[in-house]
Protein backbone atom coordinates (compact mmCIF):
# COMPACT_ATOMS: atom_id res chain seq x y z
CA UNK A 1 0.00 0.00 0.00
CA UNK A 2 1.42 3.06 -0.79
CA UNK A 3 0.08 7.13 -1.21
CA UNK A 4 0.90 8.15 -4.57
CA UNK A 5 0.77 10.61 -7.28
CA UNK A 6 -2.79 10.66 -8.70
CA UNK A 7 -1.71 9.82 -12.25
CA UNK A 8 0.16 6.08 -10.67
CA UNK A 9 -2.45 3.72 -12.66
CA UNK A 10 -1.77 6.02 -15.70
CA UNK A 11 1.75 5.00 -15.88
CA UNK A 12 1.95 1.96 -14.38
CA UNK A 13 -0.89 0.24 -14.58
CA UNK A 14 -1.01 -0.23 -18.79
CA UNK A 15 -0.54 -2.21 -21.62
CA UNK A 16 2.75 -0.04 -22.87
CA UNK A 17 4.33 -0.81 -19.34
CA UNK A 18 5.81 -4.27 -21.11
CA UNK A 19 7.67 -6.24 -18.54
CA UNK A 20 5.89 -4.65 -14.86
CA UNK A 21 5.18 -7.23 -12.16
CA UNK A 22 2.39 -4.47 -11.13
CA UNK A 23 0.64 -4.05 -14.55
CA UNK A 24 -2.99 -5.39 -13.91
CA UNK A 25 -2.60 -5.42 -10.27
CA UNK A 26 -3.07 -1.93 -9.03
CA UNK A 27 -6.37 -0.84 -7.46
CA UNK A 28 -7.15 2.40 -5.50
CA UNK A 29 -9.32 2.95 -2.57
CA UNK A 30 -10.59 5.77 -0.12
CA UNK A 31 -7.49 6.59 2.26
CA UNK A 32 -7.87 5.71 5.78
CA UNK A 33 -9.68 7.54 8.32
CA UNK A 34 -9.71 8.37 12.09
CA UNK A 35 -13.34 7.04 13.87
CA UNK A 36 -14.83 9.80 15.65
CA UNK A 37 -18.72 9.24 17.38
CA UNK A 38 -19.43 6.04 14.91
CA UNK A 39 -18.09 8.11 11.91
CA UNK A 40 -15.40 7.91 9.59
CA UNK A 41 -12.94 10.74 9.21
CA UNK A 42 -11.17 10.83 6.05
CA UNK A 43 -9.09 13.56 4.83
CA UNK A 44 -6.51 13.96 2.04
CA UNK A 45 -4.06 16.63 0.50
CA UNK A 46 -4.19 16.71 -2.91
CA UNK A 47 -1.06 18.73 -4.43
CA UNK A 48 -1.81 19.25 -7.96
CA UNK A 49 1.49 19.56 -10.00
CA UNK A 50 0.96 21.70 -12.98
CA UNK A 51 -0.18 25.12 -13.39
CA UNK A 52 0.01 27.60 -16.04
CA UNK A 53 0.57 31.22 -15.34
CA UNK A 54 1.28 34.80 -17.77
CA UNK A 55 4.00 36.41 -16.60
CA UNK A 56 3.78 40.39 -15.59
CA UNK A 57 6.92 40.52 -17.75
CA UNK A 58 5.51 38.92 -21.19
CA UNK A 59 5.13 40.48 -24.50
CA UNK A 60 2.08 39.72 -25.35
CA UNK A 61 0.11 38.61 -22.13
CA UNK A 62 -3.05 38.88 -23.32
CA UNK A 63 -2.32 35.83 -25.94
CA UNK A 64 -0.11 34.19 -23.55
CA UNK A 65 -4.26 34.14 -21.35
CA UNK A 66 -6.38 33.24 -24.33
CA UNK A 67 -3.68 30.21 -24.70
CA UNK A 68 -4.14 29.14 -21.37
CA UNK A 69 -7.81 29.33 -21.65
CA UNK A 70 -8.02 27.39 -24.48
CA UNK A 71 -5.88 24.60 -23.00
CA UNK A 72 -7.98 24.70 -19.99
CA UNK A 73 -11.31 24.45 -21.74
CA UNK A 74 -13.07 21.37 -21.09
CA UNK A 75 -12.38 19.54 -24.41
CA UNK A 76 -8.99 19.87 -24.85
CA UNK A 77 -7.96 19.62 -20.88
CA UNK A 78 -9.42 16.41 -21.26
CA UNK A 79 -7.25 15.58 -24.43
CA UNK A 80 -4.32 16.80 -23.07
CA UNK A 81 -4.66 14.75 -19.62
CA UNK A 82 -5.80 11.32 -21.51
CA UNK A 83 -2.74 11.40 -23.16
CA UNK A 84 -0.50 8.60 -22.26
CA UNK A 85 2.57 10.87 -22.18
CA UNK A 86 1.00 13.89 -20.44
CA UNK A 87 1.01 15.00 -16.84
CA UNK A 88 -1.55 17.00 -16.10
CA UNK A 89 -4.14 15.88 -13.79
CA UNK A 90 -7.99 14.99 -13.69
CA UNK A 91 -9.73 17.29 -10.91
CA UNK A 92 -13.10 18.64 -12.55
CA UNK A 93 -16.24 16.58 -12.97
CA UNK A 94 -15.93 16.72 -16.60
CA UNK A 95 -12.52 15.50 -16.37
CA UNK A 96 -14.00 12.48 -14.16
CA UNK A 97 -17.09 11.58 -16.60
CA UNK A 98 -15.18 11.86 -19.83
CA UNK A 99 -14.48 8.26 -21.30
CA UNK A 100 -10.74 8.80 -22.81
CA UNK A 101 -9.44 10.40 -19.09
CA UNK A 102 -11.34 7.34 -17.81
CA UNK A 103 -9.53 4.95 -19.68
CA UNK A 104 -6.56 6.18 -19.15
CA UNK A 105 -6.99 6.71 -15.74
CA UNK A 106 -8.99 3.63 -15.32
CA UNK A 107 -12.60 3.87 -13.74
CA UNK A 108 -11.82 2.40 -10.76
CA UNK A 109 -9.16 5.19 -10.24
CA UNK A 110 -11.26 7.67 -11.54
CA UNK A 111 -14.28 7.40 -9.12
CA UNK A 112 -11.48 7.18 -6.02
CA UNK A 113 -10.08 10.43 -6.89
CA UNK A 114 -13.52 11.78 -7.11
CA UNK A 115 -14.30 10.68 -4.00
CA UNK A 116 -11.33 11.73 -2.81
CA UNK A 117 -11.27 15.70 -3.59
CA UNK A 118 -14.40 15.73 -2.03
CA UNK A 119 -12.77 14.88 1.44
CA UNK A 120 -9.82 16.94 0.68
CA UNK A 121 -8.30 19.55 2.65
CA UNK A 122 -6.41 22.51 1.70
CA UNK A 123 -2.15 22.25 2.52
CA UNK A 124 -0.96 24.43 5.22
CA UNK A 125 -1.47 28.02 4.11
CA UNK A 126 -0.48 30.04 6.89
CA UNK A 127 2.21 32.21 8.10
CA UNK A 128 5.14 29.96 8.44
CA UNK A 129 3.75 27.26 6.24
CA UNK A 130 7.54 26.61 4.27
CA UNK A 131 9.00 26.10 8.05
CA UNK A 132 6.19 23.53 8.71
CA UNK A 133 6.71 21.47 6.06
CA UNK A 134 10.46 21.84 5.94
CA UNK A 135 10.78 20.59 9.73
CA UNK A 136 8.09 17.83 8.62
CA UNK A 137 10.11 16.88 5.83
CA UNK A 138 13.31 16.48 7.03
CA UNK A 139 11.92 14.32 10.55
CA UNK A 140 10.20 12.04 8.14
CA UNK A 141 13.47 12.03 5.64
CA UNK A 142 15.50 10.67 8.81
CA UNK A 143 12.80 8.62 10.06
CA UNK A 144 12.78 6.82 6.86
CA UNK A 145 16.71 6.70 6.54
CA UNK A 146 16.78 5.02 9.94
CA UNK A 147 18.16 8.14 11.59
CA UNK A 148 15.58 8.67 13.92
CA UNK A 149 12.69 6.46 15.02
CA UNK A 150 9.06 7.22 13.99
CA UNK A 151 7.97 8.24 17.25
CA UNK A 152 11.35 10.61 17.93
CA UNK A 153 10.46 11.63 14.30
CA UNK A 154 7.17 13.31 15.10
CA UNK A 155 8.24 14.71 18.58
CA UNK A 156 10.92 16.22 17.00
CA UNK A 157 8.38 17.54 14.25
CA UNK A 158 6.21 18.71 17.21
CA UNK A 159 9.06 20.73 19.17
CA UNK A 160 9.57 22.53 15.77
CA UNK A 161 6.38 23.38 15.09
CA UNK A 162 5.66 24.74 18.53
CA UNK A 163 9.05 27.04 17.89
CA UNK A 164 7.99 28.28 14.49
CA UNK A 165 4.44 28.70 16.20
CA UNK A 166 5.96 30.91 19.05
CA UNK A 167 8.09 32.51 16.85
CA UNK A 168 5.68 33.27 13.91
CA UNK A 169 2.73 34.48 16.46
CA UNK A 170 -0.01 32.03 17.37
CA UNK A 171 -3.13 34.42 16.61
CA UNK A 172 -1.76 35.03 13.27
CA UNK A 173 -2.11 31.29 13.07
CA UNK A 174 -5.05 30.56 14.26
CA UNK A 175 -6.73 33.51 12.64
CA UNK A 176 -6.06 31.85 9.18
CA UNK A 177 -6.84 28.50 9.85
CA UNK A 178 -10.41 29.64 11.11
CA UNK A 179 -10.32 31.92 7.88
CA UNK A 180 -9.53 28.76 5.74
CA UNK A 181 -12.55 26.35 7.59
CA UNK A 182 -14.64 27.48 4.57
CA UNK A 183 -12.98 25.31 2.46
CA UNK A 184 -12.48 22.60 4.27
CA UNK A 185 -14.54 19.22 3.65
CA UNK A 186 -17.72 18.22 6.07
CA UNK A 187 -17.87 14.45 4.37
CA UNK A 188 -18.26 11.82 6.78
CA UNK A 189 -18.37 8.16 6.29
CA UNK A 190 -20.27 5.58 8.09
CA UNK A 191 -18.17 3.20 10.13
Amino acid sequence: MTCACSNLPKFLDNAGNTGSTVTGKIGSMLLPGTEMDGKIVRRSVLWFSLTGMVSSQSEYPEVAYLLLQWLGSARIYAWITANPGGYFDPFSLNDFADPLERETYHAYHMDVVRATVARTVPSINCPGATAFHNALDENLMASLTGAKTAAQAMANTADAWAKITRRTGEEKIIATINANKAAWPTVLDPA
